[in-house]
């Protein structure tokens, strides 16, 4: 559980190791390292332990045959230490996440000698198995990897896994990814066999050789295709799917190993798509175009590389099939020499047969409302509404359309594509928006839903010029400053937990001396939390937020408040 408590680490005595060039200094930190095989724990041998912090960047020693390890002449301050070895994890010593930073800082004062620490190292989990061809045999030189799924607003996301890299399957086709550390994963493979120079034949020509075989004539020299066929192995995951939504998720504990998971990886034909460009008023002016996979949830070629010609065609060869999304931005003449944006979102699936597709670019909608402040509002000559687009796959947005807004507050916006949408306000100094209601909901604690051919307006938002604050010290049970941990506000409603990131203040790094400070959070109620073990993509994750929530203290903010909220961290 995350909670503000320090690890009680067990004692065991090392010997000396070499070190690296020492700080000035007169403490030592050392330890035993172990792993667990079954029931019975033994010394972890030749393990890389890594000490970084106060004074010094980084020194590293090497466990001897008992597990042993000691890092001498250390100056007063805090330090950290993480344990290495192939085909265990990659440990961060006090943290509780197996395989997970950060580590806990260990504090040492001049001539203090901790040489007790103890650190169990498991082996990290494994996932192996076969990738087949189309006729069920062995696929050699396949590249395969795994993906981590991680939730992220409710919706799942896949990232690749830091420090793991691409095995490539041996002759039986097998592979063997190991070292991972407990969570949630997917296989892709990509690639295997080789085909060079082969000429694929296509239906009719096969068709035709058999039709001549059974006549008994011959069936002559071939008549090459004048639309070669192109053959490819496209990404597949477990157990042989090409949409990644659908891809079998495999979830490993500590020191687990999962056998079994085969892919089989066909050939597929690759097509070619002749694509025509198009604008309401003409060829569009200035596009950029990207590709995305929606079967991979990732681009696919990003914007700028696809540019039409003079005639407003181009052709993208070798697309394997798939569903795809093609889109960007442009522009058209408008009225005294303005320009009009336009935005293109068109899906195009692919089979494997050659086709032609006409992208067309379209006007946006139009966001309008007004600005609220009491008593008066202040002067906008520099401010700006932002509508800040939530991608449908990362790295698809290219813009964030914008508005200034007039002397009486009002703001139109206008070229929006379709889509989901935050609202944001800058150019004003020391204002920040308070709610922004449409229908009688706050739209800022909800994306802002944008449909095509439908234009929104009546949008109410209310400014502050009364920021709200949260500030304090941090400290240990000795009175100590602890800028190893990290300060986290997140809303007492938990309907908002996924919904609105602005009233979450993220991951505050408390500073040197203790102090942390939030800033900006909007009027409500919250919970107050510091914690040692989070990464930011665990603010997503409602079970570690529910961790959060269970130590943490509940405040409450009004319009401008200064609260003051000082913490002691096992005390």
């Amino acid at each position: 559980m995350i909670s503000m408590l320090l690890c009680s680490l067990l004692l065991q005595t090392p010997r000396d190791l070499p070190a690296a060039a020492p700080s000035a200094g007169s403490a030592i930190i050392g330890g035993v390292v172990t792993t667990t095989e079954g029931t019975s724990r033994t010394p972890l041998r030749r393990a890389i332990v890594s000490i970084a912090g106060t004074g010094i960047i980084v020194r590293q020693v090497a466990t001897d045959e008992l597990g042993r390890f000691a890092f001498e002449e250390l100056p007063p301050g805090r330090f950290t230490l993480t344990v290495e070895k192939g085909g265990y994890l990659k440990t961060f010593v006090g943290s509780r996440r197996p395989g997970r930073p950060p580590s806990l800082p260990i504090a040492v004062v001049a001539g203090q000698r901790v040489m007790d620490l103890a650190v169990d190292v498991p082996r990290g989990s494994v996932i192996e198995g076969t990738v087949r061809d189309e006729l069920g045999g062995p696929l050699a030189t396949a590249q395969v990897s795994v993906l981590q799924r991680l939730m992220v607003a409710g919706e799942p996301r896949f990232s690749a896994l830091a420090g793991t890299s691409r095995v490539v399957a041996d002759d039986r086709g097998r592979y063997r990814i190991y070292g991972l550390p407990p969570g949630d994963y997917v296989v892709q493979t990509v690639g295997g066999g080789t085909l060079t120079g082969a000429e694929v034949a296509t239906d009719e020509e096969i068709k035709a050789a058999d039709a001549a075989a059974r006549a008994g004539a011959s069936a002559g020299p071939r008549a090459k295709s004048t639309t070669p066929r192109v053959v490819t192995r496209s990404i597949v995951y477990a157990p042989g799917v090409t949409d990644l939504r659908t891809a079998q998720v495999i979830s490993l504990g500590v020191n687990e190993e999962r056998t079994g998971i085969d892919l089989t990886n066909a050939l597929v034909f690759a097509a070619a798509l002749d694509l025509l460009v198009t604008a309401p008023s003409g060829p569009p002016q200035n596009p950029s175009i990207g590709i995305a996979s929606v079967s991979r949830q990732s681009v696919f070629t990003g914007p700028g590389i696809v540019r039409p010609g003079a005639n407003s065609h181009f052709v993208m060869p070798g697309m394997a099939p798939g569903h795809y999304l093609f889109y960007g931005s442009a522009s058209e003449p408008g009225p005294n020499g303005t320009s009009v944006p336009l935005y293109l979102s068109a899906e195009v699936t692919v089979d494997g047969a050659d086709m032609s597709v006409s992208l067309d670019f379209l006007r946006g909608q139009t966001v309008s409302g007004q600005l609220i402040a009491a008593p008066t509002l202040p002067t906008l000559t520099d401010a700006r509404v932002t509508l800040v687009a939530e991608g449908r796959i990362p790295g698809t947005t290219l813009r964030n359309p914008d508005a200034s807004v007039n002397a009486d507050g009002s703001f139109v916006v206008t070229g929006v594509p379709p889509g989901r949408y935050r609202i944001g306000l800058s150019g004003i100094g020391g204002w920040t928006l308070v709610s922004a209601t449409l229908s009688g909901a706050d739209v800022l604690d909800a994306p802002l839903e944008v449909r095509a051919g439908s234009d929104i307006g009546g949008v109410a938002a209310t400014i502050s010029g009364r920021a709200t604050e949260i500030s304090g010290v941090v400290t240990d049970s000795a009175g100590r400053p602890s800028p190893e941990f990290t300060a986290l506000v997140i809303p007492a409603d938990r309907a908002l937990w996924l919904t609105a990131p602005r009233r979450t203040s993220g991951l505050v790094k408390i500073a040197s001396d203790g102090r942390y400070q939030v800033t900006g959070l909007p009027p409500g109620d919250y919970l107050l939390a510091v914690i040692v073990d989070a990464d930011p993509q665990q603010l997503a994750d409602p079970a570690f937020l529910e961790q959060v929530a269970a130590g943490a203290i509940p405040i409450r903010l009004t319009e401008g408040q200064q609260l003051v909220q000082n913490l002691k961290i096992g005390g």
